[in-house]
């Protein structure tokens, strides 16, 4: 999970849900096993034999020690970009361009199977050249699902993350009181949520439709075979992060 931090270094750090993987830490030849690169001779063959850990997003001068993951069975749980200036009238640049191209970094966007982003936000619009109004302008659009496939062509899994601040935004559902159902087969169940919290994720869903569309538009595209949609907190919960 990528996260925002206060630092004078950094704006963002990681951090793994259920810390370093149990099969790192059973012994040393398990280690050597599941570690990339480890020995490099028996590489192909380990790679063929079951998935293999990295270590990423390790800094230079070690200040983030960085998190053990694999690319086909993990997750990554990536931010929002920090703020897009849009043009009203233009189309709207990608969510999600500088998480991409951090893991462009890495290597990553050619391996990742399995992405987490968060859905609906807040925005700035700049209107009469000024960019300090800030305007609503929509979740997870077409534009950002055309970008991810483009920059990652082994995405099988897209997840997108309704938050809580979202479920609470409008005036109506302030002081609503959020009450989440355990998940079914890994995903939000919103059954029982008041009017205005099962309209929010209704929104959310909505993306399931666009991406239908795109499929019958564009078929030959490698489109996620899944769309999983989760609660923020139930999900941080669930994995292991809180």
């Amino acid at each position: 999970m990528q996260r925002r931090i206060i630092s004078r270094d950094r704006e963002f750090d990681f951090i793994r849900g259920g810390g370093v993987p149990a099969v790192l830490q059973a012994c040393r030849e398990s280690r050597h096993e599941f570690l990339e690169p480890g020995d490099v001779t028996s590489l192909e063959r380990r790679r063929e034999a079951h998935p293999l850990y990295k270590l990423y997003f390790q800094n230079e001068d070690k200040t983030d020690a960085g998190i053990y993951f694999c690319a086909e069975l993990d997750c990554f749980w990536g931010m929002r970009d920090k703020l897009i200036i849009h043009t009203p009238g233009t189309v709207r640049p990608p969510q999600f361009a500088d998480m991409t191209a951090m893991l462009a970094v890495t290597g990553l966007d050619q391996i990742l199977k399995n992405l987490a982003v968060p859905d609906w936000w807040i925005g700035s619009i700049l209107i009469d050249g000024e960019p300090s109004q800030r305007l609503p302008f929509g979740g997870f659009s077409r534009v950002d699902l055309m970008h991810l496939i483009e920059v990652l062509p082994c995405l099988e899994t897209l997840t997108l993350v309704v938050t809580e601040e979202f479920l609470c935004r409008e005036p109506e559902t302030r002081d609503e009181l959020v009450n989440y159902d355990p998940e079914i087969n890994g995903e939000l169940d919103d059954t029982r949520m008041s009017r205005l919290q099962r309209a929010v994720v209704h929104n959310v869903k909505g993306l399931a439709m666009t991406l239908k569309i795109l499929k019958k538009l564009a078929p030959q595209k490698n489109w996620p075979k899944t769309l999983k949609f989760r609660f923020d907190r139930q999900m941080m919960e669930n994995e292991g992060f809180l």
